[in-house]
Formats: C-alpha cells, sequence, structure tokens
C-alpha cells in the first residue's frame, strides 16, 4: 500500500551537536502550531520530518513559511522490499507527470537503512530501469533533468518525484524573543521576518499620530503583523499614540531635531514594552543612508537611550533588494498602499543628518519627556495576532 506524505528536511539544525534536541523540539512545536488545524502526525527520523495531514497541498504551502527547514518534498511511503519500491516510483513519475509534464529524469538513491541488501548506485539503475519499462516517453539523463527522483530507503521506503527549496534558517524561537517596530512602509516588516529566519519569535509595536494619522493607517499596520505572523506560529501587536511627545517637540525644539527626538522616544517607549514582555531586543527596519536620520551620527545619538540590542537587519541592503524580499514574503502590496505614518506626519525640510549627542541632549532638556512617555506607556494598547 502506498501512502501520500510531506517530508521536510533540516537546515542549519543538521549542523548543531550536543544542542540538537532543543533546536528540533522548536521545530517540532512551530510545525505542530502551524498544522494543527490539519490534524498532522509527525515521524521525526534522522534529520527529517515526515507529515502525514488530511490535506497535503495544503501543507505544502504553509511549511514554504516555516523558518529551519531546506527542503519540503510530496513522498509516497510503502515498504521496503524492491517490487514495493517500483511501484511506488511509478506512482510518484506518473503523479509528476499529471502536474507538470517532462521529457528526463534521473533517479537518486539514499539507503539510510544499511540492512538493505542492494546498495544507492544499484537502486537507482534498478528504479530507473522499471519507470522505463512504462512507456512513459521519458528518458534518462544523468547531468542535466528535467525531473530528479529521489529514493530513500529506510525502515520503510520514501519516492519523491521532487522538492521545494524552503527558507533555511532556524526556528522560530530558537534564538529567543524580540521586539519589532513596525511602521506601514516596506523596510520593516521584511526586517521582522529576517529575524524570525535567525530563530527569533517576534512581536511588534507601532506608532501612531492620531487624530493625524486615520485609524485606516493604523489597520493596514495591523494587516502587516498579520502577514509577518504567518512566519511564526504566533505574535502580539502593542500600539502607542505618540502624538504627545510629538507636540512638544514641535512646540518647543529645533524643527531639525524632530525626527531624531521621536526616534530616541519611540526607542525608549519600545524598550519599556520590550522589558515588560521579556523580550530582549528591538528590531528596526533601518538601513544606512536611507533617510536622514539613518546616517551613523543619527543612529548613534538614538542608541544610547537604551540597554537593550538594536538588532538592524536591513542596514547594508538597498532598496531594491528589500523591495525583491518584500516581494518574496508576500508584504510588499500591503505596504505600498497609500496611509501615513506618524514619523512623516511631524517632519522637518531640512532634518540635521550629522548631529552630536549634546545638540540632541539640549534639545531633548526643552520638554518633559519622562512624563510624557510614561503618560503613552500606560494607554498603549495591545491585540493578539495569531
Amino acid at each position: 500500500m502506498i501512502r501520500e506524505c510531506v517530508s521536510v528536511s533540516y537546515g542549519e539544525i543538521a549542523l548543531k551537536k550536543d544542542n540538537k534536541p532543543f533546536f528540533e523540539r522548536e521545530l517540532r512545536k512551530n510545525l505542530k502550531a502551524i498544522l494543527s488545524d490539519l490534524n498532522p502526525d509527525f515521524k521525526f527520523d534522522q534529520s527529517k520530518v515526515f507529515i502525514y495531514s488530511e490535506d497535503n497541498s495544503e501543507t505544502v504551502r504553509r511549511l514554504q513559511k516555516v523558518f529551519g527547514i531546506s527542503y519540503i518534498a510530496p513522498q509516497f511511503e510503502t515498504e521496503s522490499t524492491l517490487d514495493k519500491i517500483f511501484e511506488a516510483a511509478i506512482h510518484a513519475t506518473k503523479f509528476e507527470l499529471s502536474r507538470s509534464p517532462f521529457k528526463t529524469f534521473k533517479i537518486e538513491s539514499k539507503r539510510v537503512d544499511k540492512s538493505f541488501p542492494i546498495k544507492s548506485p544499484e537502486i537507482s539503475r534498478l528504479v530507473g530501469g522499471a519507470i522505463l519499462k512504462e512507456n512513459l516517453g521519458l528518458t534518462v539523463d544523468v547531468k542535466n533533468p528535467d525531473r530528479i527522483i529521489r529514493v530513500d530507503v529506510r525502515k520503510n521506503s520514501f519516492v519523491s518525484p521532487g522538492r521545494i527549496k524552503a527558507l533555511g534558517g532556524m526556528p522560530v524561537g530558537s534564538n529567543g524573543r524580540v521586539l519589532s517596530l513596525l511602521s506601514g512602509g516596506i523596510d520593516s516588516p521584511v526586517a521582522s521576518i529576517l529575524a524570525m529566519k535567525r530563530g527569533l519569535q517576534v512581536d511588534y509595536i507601532h506608532f501612531h499620530s492620531y487624530p493625524f494619522t486615520s485609524k485606516r493607517s493604523f489597520l493596514k499596520t495591523k494587516e502587516l503583523a498579520e502577514l509577518c505572523t504567518e512566519y511564526e506560529p504566533y505574535g502580539m501587536l502593542f500600539s502607542f499614540n505618540l502624538f504627545p511627545i510629538q507636540e512638544a517637540i514641535t512646540k518647543n525644539c529645533d524643527i531639525r531635531f524632530t525626527t531624531l527626538l521621536q526616534r530616541r522616544s519611540m526607542t525608549r517607549l519600545a524598550t519599556l514594552m520590550a522589558k515588560d514582555n521579556d523580550r530582549t531586543a528591538l528590531v528596526t527596519g533601518e538601513n544606512l543612508g536611507q533617510v536622514a536620520s539613518q546616517t551613523l551620527p543619527g543612529m548613534s545619538v538614538v542608541d544610547p537611550v537604551t540597554d537593550l540590542i538594536i538588532l538592524r537587519p536591513l542596514i547594508t541592503y538597498d532598496k531594491t533588494e528589500i523591495i525583491d524580499l518584500a516581494r518574496k514574503f508576500g508584504t510588499y502590496e500591503k505596504s505600498i498602499e497609500p496611509f501615513e505614518d506618524c514619523c512623516t506626519v511631524f517632519v522637518a525640510k531640512h532634518p540635521k543628518t550629522n548631529p552630536t549627542l549634546e545638540q540632541v541632549l539640549e534639545e531633548e532638556s526643552k520638554i518633559n519627556y519622562i512624563e510624557i512617555e510614561q503618560e503613552i506607556f500606560e494607554k498603549r494598547e495591545s491585540y493578539k495576532i495569531k
């Protein structure tokens, strides 16, 4: 009897040694969470996971947004006898032909179960011969085949007619929890997802300037958080109205420092939120030189307000690379919807691009930022994304 399933192959987890079981547990937890409504069963076997669910196509679709795996493959499981392997290989080939016609193929075999009496090269030769005998209009091409059909001989054997390259990276949650400053733009959602790739579970903090920014602007950001959270098992969004501090800055400080003072305030508030929820670092979508506040001097006068690490995954990317990633991750179309964010409402025509910390502190001393920020923090709103 041939049984259909889906397999995933480990990414970097396979390189781990003594702490490999920890990363495997994190991956297992994430897989169970993302597939829970499909009633999946899992078989973990030597750096592969075999998944049996109610809907293999939907399983494959969701797995393409899971970090910590290198390849996804539809599989046909059978008994580990040569005749049964032939049968499964022919079935898998016909299945693939029905989905996407091809002309040439190659068999790659792996004998994980060393008690199986036939070695891998001979398995490949015999399976290839069995497929050719079916007269499916196919020929063998070992150098540049249209399809590679893989035979994996274990306690049971598995035949895969193709595989999909997955996202790689580390399982989300395996390297800690962070808080990402999420705007409604292109960069910060991409930065958030790249942080997940390195095993970080990401929650989100958003700043708005209601009534100067609309409710629809916030809803756009919430929808972006939902898109980001498709790549992790769960997430929270914390919303802060930054208008009181923006108003104080605009009335009392040199307008050229507006953006920098706002960034310092946002970073302080994000630090309070992170510590209040056991997050150990902040993530931003900053990109060196992209805007006036994202110069080295600009960043150097913002960073001192926090004792948390600020991760900037996009720091060396150019804009076209970031847009390509946004399209790949599925956030681009939502990001370019024309709704304002708090950073564009109160902005100087000629912002300070080469500030010193002394200059910034002098401007900041003109407002009672501690009291204002405490009031903002107490009025925050929280939303469970997933």
